[in-house]
């Protein structure tokens, strides 16, 4: 779930933490809010096995972890939400610790008194900002978070910072095509391995065309064409954006490189340079050379 387009710098912040606020707000007001763990659009696959109210949440997380080993990972959510993703973790697999952070103090508040059981922690935070120390998780998942970020770069970095050598960044997504080239390109800067890239965009779509109108519905105290946009229902301008391509929905998993590999690699760029540059004369030993080459000619003899 997206909120709608805001100027982009501290305004779109404030506008994007109230947004949440609110549509926490009206969630929690219905009879079956406990059972709302789930913002994102879904993945709806081939075999469909992920159907009912979390369902196809549920399947989001779970075609972004793939094989991802969690047993006894330290794991981080940034852009927690109402919960869904560490729930369906702590559920299914056994972590030695789930984290989650959002901006939205409503989700927060929400997704410790739903999932406290499951010895998750949930904490209000800037995904800009991690508050978190150097190396302290072995896998970060963000999805469906990172389009409203002013500063994604720095998101990218902090996810950096706080993974282990060698951990995992699973990242989910709608951005244009060549959004995704530039954030691929500054990822790889950083100091992240590209291990899977595949588009998703048919399933979310798949998903969004059969359960978007019934979450549109949910939220009965709120207008229903605005939140039709929101939730990518069939015929908004989210879906037809998807439907068209202009917006790729992508699945991607990432790993931090070792520092020590990361030198090492420096340090081999560096000795390659230099021997690049020993193997070609300087314009001073090769007009040396020429010198030597006429005073052999000429008869000339001298110093060398």
């Amino acid at each position: 779930m997206s909120p709608p387009t805001v100027p982009a710098g501290p305004t779109i912040k404030r506008r994007t933490r109230q947004f949440y606020e609110d549509i926490n707000s009206s969630l929690d007001s219905q009879p079956w809010a406990e059972h709302s763990i789930f913002l994102n659009y879904g993945y709806m696959g081939d075999d469909d096995d992920h159907s009912g109210l979390n369902g196809r949440g549920e399947a989001m997380v779970l075609q972004l972890i793939d094989a991802v080993p969690l047993l006894g990972r330290r794991v981080l959510d940034i852009g927690s939400g109402r919960g869904g993703t560490l729930r369906t973790i702590g559920q299914r697999f056994r972590p030695a610790a789930l984290i989650g952070l959002d901006l939205s103090l409503r989700a927060v508040a929400f997704a410790n008194n739903a999932h406290g059981h499951l010895a998750c922690r949930f904490i209000q935070g800037d995904a800009e900002s991690l508050p978190f120390g150097d190396a302290s998780f072995d896998v970060v998942l963000n999805i469906e978070s990172s389009s409203c970020y002013p500063n994604i770069r720095a998101f990218f970095e902090g996810v950096h910072r706080v993974l282990r050598p060698f951990g995992y960044f699973l990242w989910a997504d709608a951005f244009p095509p060549e959004s995704f080239d530039a954030h691929l390109a500054a990822l790889d800067e950083i100091g992240f391995d590209l291990e899977n890239d595949h588009s998703i965009t048919a399933n979310v779509l798949r998903a969004c065309a059969e359960d978007a109108r019934v979450h549109v519905a949910a939220f009965a105290d709120r207008n229903p064409h605005e939140m039709a946009e929101i939730l990518a229902a069939l015929g908004s301008d989210f879906f037809s954006a998807m439907e068209s391509g202009l917006l790729d929905y992508r699945s991607l998993r990432l790993r931090r490189r070792n520092v020590l590999q990361v030198g090492r690699d420096e340090a081999a760029t560096r000795s390659d340079r230099l021997t690049s540059s020993a193997a070609k004369p300087s314009a001073y030993q090769a007009a040396h050379e020429r010198a030597r080459a006429r005073r052999h000619r000429t008869g000339v003899r001298g110093l060398t």
